[in-house]
């Protein structure tokens, strides 16, 4: 069955932010003195700011001054990321230029907040591409849940199971796979899990990887033509 659209995670699958995310989290927890786990920074990956706070006391324990290591990571984060131009990953540019050359609709699904991904997406260029875009604020629940991709394939005018959604993060995975869409997945951080593995229709290595593979299979896009 051929996919009618194509919705696209941003941070970690687009944008090279998420290692600039662990810088941020990294340089808030060396200020308070805390002692963070190796693994914590993956917790959050995918996951919206109003998750953050019971993430990091799961974490860390009780006693954390969470406001403050929020508040010094955020400005962190957005000096790396805000102050400059966001890196983009390889074969992004390539990968979107093939979808609409093809008249696929785009959307973004992203866990960031509206204005947040609006401004990397801009600075990128990369929001020419997308005529759809559902963020973490305009949904009641965040990745795994499905919510913002059922809400990105809404505002497509287009079914989920009939859309594909490409993904860095297990919860993106997760997140897709409940919304009945096809998954992609491109590991960032680290690799699937043996349950995300399961979950995602195919894992690649890289976005020029997936367009590979529609280049090669070019009766998976149905185009608006």
């Amino acid at each position: 069955m051929a996919f009618q659209a194509a919705i696209f995670d941003m941070d970690g699958l687009m944008l090279d932010t998420e290692r600039l995310g662990r810088i941020a989290w990294d340089r808030a927890g060396h200020e308070l003195n805390l002692n963070v786990p190796d693994d914590f920074y993956l917790k959050m990956v995918g996951r919206r700011i109003q998750e953050v706070d019971g993430i990091i006391r799961d974490a860390l324990g009780p006693g954390i001054p969470v406001a403050d290591y929020i508040a010094r990571a955020n400005a962190h984060y957005h000096s790396l990321v805000h102050d400059t131009v966001p890196p983009l990953k390889s074969g992004i540019i390539a990968l979107l230029d093939f979808l609409q050359e093809r008249r696929v609709p785009l959307a973004v699904g992203t866990s960031t907040q509206a204005k947040s991904a609006m401004r990397s997406l801009e600075s990128t260029g990369l929001a020419r591409y997308f005529s759809e875009f559902a963020t973490g604020d305009q949904v009641e629940q965040g990745k795994p849940a499905p919510d913002i991709f059922l809400l990105a394939a809404r505002k497509l005018g287009v079914p989920a199971d009939r859309c594909v959604v490409l993904e860095d993060s297990d919860y993106g995975v997760r997140a897709g796979h409940a919304a009945g869409a096809t998954v992609y997945m491109v590991p960032d951080q680290s690799p699937p899990q043996p349950e995300t593995r399961s979950l995602a229709t195919r894992v690649f290595e890289s976005l020029d990887e997936v367009l590979g593979h529609f280049t090669a299979s070019p009766h998976l896009l149905q185009s608006e033509r």
